[in-house]
Order: C-alpha cells, then structure tokens, then sequence
C-alpha cells in the first residue's frame, strides 16, 4: 500500500465523527479497590448525576476477601474515577442509628451536587432496632451523612413527639436533591383523623407541606384532605401530589381525586375527578387520575380516564391544563388514520415534552396486533412525532429490521430519548442471538444505534443489555432521569461467558453541541463549525446552545468507539481502492 493511501486511511479513522465511546467501569471479577481482597461479581441498580458521576448497587463475589453471602452487597458511588463505599450489607456505620447495620438496599438517587439518597431496612435485633423502627433514608454528602427520615423513630418535621410507620417507595427527589415523601405517622396528638401528610427534605430544613384534616384544600375550600399519594418535587420548591379528599361537605366517591400542585406553601387545583371541565374534552369528567409527573420548568403531567370510556395526556403549565393525546380520537402523529388504543408509562423531560409507550387500536389504518406498538414524543416545543413503532422497519442502523417490543425508555432534560428494545427474529437478518439492541432517539439529529446483543465489548461478546435504573422496580418499562443533560448514561452488559459489566456511556462532543471539548455551548463552538462542519451537527449546537450542555470527559482510558456506519463502510472503500492502486512488485493488502 503507498504511503499516500496510508496517509488517506489514517486521517479518516481520525476525523470521521464517531456516535461515542462505552466506557468500561468495572466487570466480574475486577477488584474493588475501596475493599482491599473483594472482588466484583454482579451489578444491580444505578442513578447519574449531570457530571456523569454515579451511585450503583453491586454484589461482590462471595468467598474472596471475606466476603459472604450475608456481607456481599454493597452501595458505591463512582466521582470521575474515584470508588467510594457508600454502604454494605450486615455492616455499618449507620448514619443517626449507633451501633446498627443495614440489612439490604432498596433504591439509590444521586442529586447533581454529587449527594446520594439511600433507601434501606436495618437489621432487626442490632443497635436496638425492631420492626417498628428498621426502615429508613438516608443522605450521603462530602458534608457529612445524616439520616433523613425513619420509622419509629419520634422524628418528623413540624410534627413533635410523632413518628413515621412507613417509608413509602419510590424515592422523589429532584436534581437538586430536595426529596419529597407522603406517609402515616403516629404518635402524641395524632389519631386515625389526622395521621396522613406530605414532607419536604430540602438543604435547608425539612417541614410537612400539607396534613390530612388539619391543611387546607387549594380550589375546595369547604372539603377536608384524607390521604396523599406519590407526591414528586422539582428544583423550584413545587410539589405535585395526587390526593383523596374526605366524603363530606359535598364530596362524593366520585368526586373526591384529583391532583393538586403546590409553589412552596401555595397550592393549586390542577384537575378533579367528577366535576367536568375536562380540557379538551367537552361534556366530560374524570374518572381516575394517575399520579402525576413534575419538571424543573414546573410543567406538570398526567394519564387520566375519562366518564366517557376514553383515556388520554395532559399537560399543565402556570397551573392550566390541556390535552396532549387522547384515545378514540384519530389523532395519532405519523400514523394517519389511526386512534390509540391505550397509553403506557409517561415520562416528561425537563423541556416539557412528554414521552409514552401506546397501543394502536387493531383493524384500521393498517394496524394489526404485531405492529400496534409504538413510543411517541408528545406535547413538547417540536411537533408531536412517532419514534418507534413495532413491525413497521425503519429500525436505525439495520436494514429491513422490525421493532418487536420496547422493553425500557428513558428520556433526557432536552428530550432525547434512550430505547432498550428487541427486534423480530428473521427480518433484516436478526437472529435470537443479537436480537436486541440500544438505540438513542435525539431531539435534534438523526436516531442511532448505540448497542447490539452479539456484538464485541471489553473483548466479549453481548448476549443481553439493561438500563441501570435507581430501584429494581421502579416503573415496569419506563426509566426517569437516567439519561443525563451530556448524553450520558449507565448499562448492564452480560457476556456469553456469563460475566457482567458495568459501562458509562459517553456522546462525542459532536453529539452535545461542544465542538471545542471546553464544557459549554457557545459562540466558540460554532467557529469551530465554521472552521470544519465535520466535527458535527449544526442543527445540535443550535438545540443545546445556552443550556449549559458540556463535553464529556474521557478521564478512563478503557473506552470502545462506537462508530457510524458510514465510517466503516468509507474505510472499506478506500482500502479496496489502495489494493487496485498498488504499485507494481507490491505485497497484496
């Protein structure tokens, strides 16, 4: 090959943009270097921050570094390369609770300033802990750890002599760290008319928002608050919570749900089972409210069913709500004719947009049962479009390839979206081995696939994928928060040899806007597009410029590329045309 191909070669392997790099944090059998002797053998759970920085649960290898399967699992929380034991299982301390050990784990968050929240039971029988007592949160911070709330504990805010009987699950709390919890308690001045409310934990204190009897109900003055259900929080000190009103002074059955939003202590009535008044709907009720979804930009969100038999979205903003997607209606974006047949688990991001798993009704418009799944953007500041849809192809980077079912999402603060999702064995040449796939939907550019099961990482072969999510249950299909305002993200990998991986997920600077690599969209940036529009998408640094988006840092050496295909393909080119331009008396390439 002449060096002028070679030349060729090397400045397109190095110019050409790649989708981004798989960081490799750690894998079965890697030692753990926070527990001299231990070694890692499983991974569980995990929550991002917006610097990329981490809190996960993993198990470590039993019998190694006397580790047992009573002491093998661990809370860690991972600063740029630095390993942190957060906590371990049938060991302390524990923050606030002399003398006891947690038990096990239950649900990791970790707030932008790097702060994490744990939500755990202690053992019974050590340090004094009962039944009565063993459930706890608790906050992790370079502060100091303190213990946020527990059961039997005598310690609630604004309530003295009162004690929480339950911690409820999930975690809320914003990224800001502010956590938001409902609960029953007991206690002196406490009885079955009153035992119900709602908390606040904020940097600054913590105090009870809102109590059953005792607070007043924003929109109803005359009716009276009976319990509080999966309050959420943003970084503006708002509150939203679904509640359930008492049956008196004209509240009925049928009337007595709705979902109010608290500004600090100021609520409003956001919507109300019963009543009429639907947005978007006239001459109809609510029937059943969900619990409802917060952003940052205080926009709230819902699925509700409707007194005529329809379901559908609403989104409020300034505390007026409105309709974003119903069913029965043909009214389905990018898919002409046809009407949803039902919704699934709703995300809403921080720019407002709402994002939902949904069934097609069957026989119209071409809807069958193997291609009436889909997820759908709606009801944000771009139009309303179709991402996905289940035995319709277009599936991103394999061709002729169908969708067979969205296993987990998540969407980011600026609306893009992160699908786990298997695809049909058989067309587009997918086998049941490399039938599954990660693919990153933007808001802005084009999808991509990031992952595929079959393919090589850490120097083996994938046989199956999972988002890390902060709690083993937290919604059945859909993942808020995991997909951070850099592109970043954590996954499970699990290899033909039976070894699981830990791995971060890191956009190319291209891929946020920061053409520089300096930490910030701005006018640099797009000198630096003027200068080569090869370093990547000027519809992107439009999208994230003024949001603060920053680049990635590659501070752990063991990274993948994960490259566009055009690359390869570009590569394969050339080095066939260096093969017919060989000089005469050369070896073959």
């Amino acid at each position: 090959m002449n060096r002028w191909a070679l030349f060729i070669i090397a400045n397109i392997v190095l110019l050409t943009p790649t989708r981004g790099a798989v960081e490799t944090l750690f894998i079965s059998g890697d030692n753990v270097m926070a527990l001299p002797g231990a070694k890692f053998f499983t991974f569980e759970w995990a929550d991002i921050n917006a610097s990329g920085d981490a809190v996960f649960s993993a198990d470590l290898q039993p019998g190694v570094g006397g580790v047992t399967f009573a002491n093998d699992t661990t809370i860690f929380k991972l600063t740029g390369t630095s390993l942190e034991l957060l906590a371990r299982e049938s060991s302390g301390p524990v923050p606030g609770v002399s003398g006891a050990e947690f038990a096990s784990f239950l649900e990791v968050a970790l707030d932008d300033s790097g702060n994490a929240l744990l939500r755990a039971p202690l053992t019974v029988g050590v340090g004094g802990v009962t039944s009565f007592n063993n459930q706890g949160v608790w906050k992790f911070s370079s502060g100091g750890n303190v213990l946020l709330a527990r059961t039997g504990s005598g310690q609630v805010p604004d309530l003295v002599g009162a004690s929480f009987d339950s911690i409820p699950t999930p975690l809320r709390s914003s990224t800001s760290g502010d956590l938001v919890l409902e609960g029953m308690v007991s206690g002196a001045g406490i009885n079955s008319t009153n035992n119900f409310g709602v908390w606040k934990f904020q940097s600054g204190g913590s105090s009870l928002l809102v109590q059953e009897t005792v607070s007043t109900v924003p929109g109803i003055p005359a009716a009276v608050f009976e319990s509080f259900a999966a309050p959420v929080t943003n970084n503006l000190d708002q509150v939203a919570v679904k509640a359930i009103l008492k049956t008196v002074s004209g509240v009925t059955t049928a009337n007595r749900t709705g979902i109010w939003q608290y500004d600090g202590t100021s609520g409003t009535l956001l919507a109300r089972t019963g009543v009429g008044g639907v947005p978007g709907v006239v001459g109809a009720s609510f029937q059943t409210l969900d619990a409802p979804l917060i952003s940052n930009s205080g926009a709230v969100a819902f699925h509700a069913t409707l007194s005529t038999g329809a379901s559908g979205l609403w989104k409020s903003t300034l505390g007026t709500a409105s309709l974003k997607a119903i069913t029965s209606e043909l009214n389905v974006p990018d898919v002409a004719g046809a009407s949803f047949a039902n919704f699934g688990s709703l995300l809403l991001s921080e720019s407002g947009q709402l994002v939902t798993l949904a069934n097609l009704t069957v026989g119209s418009a071409g809807v069958t049962s193997t291609n009436s799944q889909g997820l759908w953007a709606l009801g944000g500041t771009a139009p309303d479009r179709l991402l996905l849809r289940q035995g319709s192809a277009g599936v991103p980077g394999i061709a002729s390839a169908n969708f067979a079912d969205v296993l987990h999402y998540s969407v980011g603060p600026t609306g893009d979206v992160l699908v786990l999702a298997s695809l049909e064995v058989g067309p587009g040449g997918v086998t049941a081995s490399d039938n599954l796939g990660l693919w990153l939907l933007p808001a802005v550019g084009q999808s991509q696939l990031l992952l595929r099961s079959g393919m090589q990482l850490a120097g083996q072969t994938i046989t199956d994928i999972a988002l890390s999510a902060s709690a083993p249950t937290t919604f059945p299909d859909a993942l808020p928060g995991r997909l951070n305002s850099q592109g970043q993200f954590f996954f499970n990998a699990t290899f033909t040899s039976g070894a699981m991986g830990l791995f971060r997920y890191n956009p190319e600077p291209s891929a946020t806007g920061d053409f520089d690599e300096d930490g910030d969209v701005d006018g640099r940036d797009l000198l630096v597009w003027q200068r080569d529009p090869r370093v990547g998408d000027l519809a992107t640094w439009q999208a994230k410029y003024g949001n603060g988006v920053g680049a990635v840092s590659s501070s752990t050496p063991a990274t993948t590329a994960v490259p566009e295909p055009h690359t390869l393909g570009l590569l394969g080119f050339i080095l066939a045309a260096c093969c017919f331009a060989r000089q005469p008396g050369s070896s073959n390439c």
